[in-house]
């Protein structure tokens, strides 16, 4: 009987011992919210928006002024649409987290020198506008379109 006892005690001691403190509580927490938050700011960026662009620099193709549109219509799918009409893709599959979103390489893109490769951008939402900032884009042409003025929603 006294080693039942002892064991039971033993065991006691050594779970209480095993218990979360503060910081692990914390980090916890944190990820928990992280995981929560990320797919409501996923949801909150997919939409449409529109931007007026002014004329491309030099070097640049395929650009012209006007209207565009940006439709990112889920995490993996997003289309463009020229002033004049012509829808297209971004750069499909795209990856979409809580604060960027990164498109495939686009290997038909002109302005790209050697490999094509993916583009990554931070986006932010500031009322009802989008603001893409570029990481990283071999496609000067995408990056200029996505990244020269702030996108606002239209739906």
């Amino acid at each position: 009987m006294k080693t039942a006892v002892v064991s039971v005690s033993l065991c006691a001691v050594l779970l209480a011992g095993c218990g979360s403190n503060a910081d692990e509580d914390s980090q916890l927490e944190a990820v928990k919210t992280t995981s929560a938050t990320e797919p409501t700011a996923m949801a909150a960026v997919l939409g449409s928006y529109t931007t007026n662009l002014g004329a491309a620099p030099a070097g640049l193709a395929g650009n012209p002024p006007g209207r565009w549109g940006l439709q990112l219509i889920s995490p993996r799918v997003a289309f463009l649409t020229d002033p004049g009409g012509v829808r297209f893709p971004v750069g499909n599959p795209m990856k979409l987290s809580a604060t960027e979103v990164t498109f495939a390489p686009d290997p038909e893109c002109p302005t790209q020198p050697g490999q094509p490769m993916a583009g990554t951008y931070e986006w932010s939402l500031q009322d009802a506008s989008l603001v893409l900032t570029e990481v990283q884009d071999s496609c000067r042409d995408r990056a200029f379109v996505l990244t020269s003025k702030v996108w606002s929603r239209t739906d």
